[in-house]
């Protein structure tokens, strides 16, 4: 039968044969969609969106639209959370901090279901536990991200948070603060329940400055005015622990003058240290600072070293001092039980965590059994029974935890540590968490804090990720941008 076609089918068969050698060639991943541009640009700015969310939660972390039970909201921990969902992984230098957390869910669930905790307790003290690797892992991954815009704009809004606070009210902000405490003597609060949690925000907020400060996402002059504006509110805050936080940070700056690298980077160290030292003096000399509990706490540390230095006469062979009179002799740090009840934190965690229980731990918010011994009653300056919670820090997790706990306790100084010796140009930034945050977080200080966990993320960033040198975005790589970038290669073979 003859062909219609106007072209042989052998012609044709070699025709098709021809045509068809494309579906040899590299096709693209993402034939059909959008612009792989498109889809990076998108990516971006989810992550920024994201990070400014997650950024704003860290630096106000007690504000909250309706009251709530705690003192530090939930809110930078559950944004966090979510991230951690959507690209999650594990960080080399966070792996420990996941273990403990994976443990301690272990432990939380154990307690439960045996009866052996109080169950508030123990989603307090859970939580704990996930704050310091989530909130962390979200700073790990969105360093890059976070905006400094917002940072400045958070220091200036605590800042006229307290100073509305003298001029206004005091009890003004009590309808986004769940929880706030009388003001006079104990200072001032601004957006926090109490002056000591202000100053906490603030020194939180001034390492940020130093971090910042170094990576020149500023200069100097906007650098000292920042932290000139953080300075003030140390001492507006009237706590102890921000008297404490101004003579470290003096030190600690000090001690940082020998890792600056021009004379310029030295003098506005020292304009700092002087910031810091003219502080300290105000609540000596200005009347209306000395009255307050830090001044109070600076007069009798003067006092006590006047008298280690000096020390009185010796009483005649023979004479009795009176009962008032030994009193008065004692340092003024064993009458403080606020002061003993922290320092001796470290030494009931390690002991009940550690020896008491032989390395396993009482667990999450157990109830109370027995008494603590008496010699551990003298440095706490109160008895207590054992189990419950401590009164914060990441020795917590040795109470808690026993052995596994030593993890939690070790591994954020390791991150802090490592974080210094492998970034030179940002030691003396990265120096100042070392001496400023982590003894605090340690001891006393709730490692919930987001501020911390904020910190510790941004170190094992600044430790790892960026010294080797990989995607200084610390976030995903979009796939379509590493599509594009695989076709292109292609092509140009």
């Amino acid at each position: 039968m003859k062909s219609t076609h106007l072209t042989p089918r052998a012609e044709a068969r070699g025709m098709l044969r021809v045509n068809t050698e494309r579906r040899f060639l590299p096709r693209f991943k993402n034939r059909g969609l959008a612009p792989s541009n498109v889809s990076t640009n998108f990516n971006e700015n989810r992550l920024r969106l994201i990070a400014d969310i997650f950024f704003i939660a860290v630096i106000f972390p007690y504000l909250s639209p309706f009251k709530t039970p705690f003192d530090t909201q939930p809110w930078a921990l559950l944004i966090a959370a979510v991230f951690a969902l959507m690209f999650f992984d594990i960080p080399r230098p966070l792996a420990p901090l996941f273990v403990t957390a994976c443990y301690a869910s272990l432990i939380f669930a154990i307690g439960l279901l045996r009866r052996t905790s109080v169950p508030l307790e123990s989603i307090r003290s859970f939580a704990v536990y996930l704050s310091v690797f989530v909130i962390a892992y979200a700073a790990y991954r969105l360093y890059h991200y976070l905006s400094v815009k917002i940072f400045l704009a958070g220091v200036g809004v605590w800042l006229a948070a307290a100073i509305l606070q003298i001029i206004i009210d005091p009890q003004m902000f009590g309808w986004i603060v769940p929880r706030t405490s009388p003001l006079g003597y104990r200072g001032f609060t601004s957006l926090a329940p109490e002056p000591a949690y202000y100053a906490k925000v603030v020194i939180g907020l001034f390492v940020l400055n130093e971090i910042f400060h170094k990576e020149r996402k500023y200069g100097h002059r906007l650098y000292l005015a920042v932290a000139a504006a953080l300075i003030v509110q140390l001492v507006l805050s009237f706590a102890a622990i921000g008297m404490v936080y101004i003579a470290a940070g003096a030190a600690a700056k000090a001690i940082a003058l020998v890792w600056e690298r021009s004379r310029k980077e030295r003098l506005v160290s020292c304009a700092v240290i002087v910031l810091f030292i003219s502080a300290l003096a105000a609540f000596q000399f200005v009347p209306g600072l000395n009255a307050t509990r830090a001044g109070d706490i600076l007069k009798k540390t003067i006092s006590e070293g006047q008298r280690t230095v000096f020390p009185a006469k010796k009483r005649p062979w023979g004479s009795r001092t009176s009962r008032k009179t030994a009193y008065q002799q004692e340092s003024f740090i064993k009458r403080d039980p606020s002061i003993m009840t922290r320092a001796g934190n470290l030494v009931l965690g390690f002991y009940g965590g550690m020896v008491e229980t032989r390395g396993m731990g009482f667990g999450l918010g157990s109830k109370p059994r027995g008494e603590i011994p008496s010699w551990l009653t003298r440095i706490l300056g109160a008895t207590r029974p054992w189990g419950g919670r401590i009164g914060g820090g990441l020795v917590q997790g040795v109470y808690e935890l026993g052995a596994v706990g030593l993890l939690f306790f070790f591994v954020p100084l390791w991150i802090i540590v490592m974080s210094c010796v492998r970034n030179r140009g940002l030691r003396s930034a990265l120096w100042m968490t070392l001496c400023l945050m982590y003894p605090a977080a340690a001891i006393s200080e709730s490692p919930a804090f987001p501020l911390f966990g904020c910190l510790l993320g941004i170190h094992a960033f600044l430790g790892w990720k960026k010294t080797k040198g990989l995607n200084p975005a610390g976030a995903p790589e979009p796939k379509a941008a590493s599509g594009l970038r695989e076709n292109t290669e292609e092509k140009t073979r």
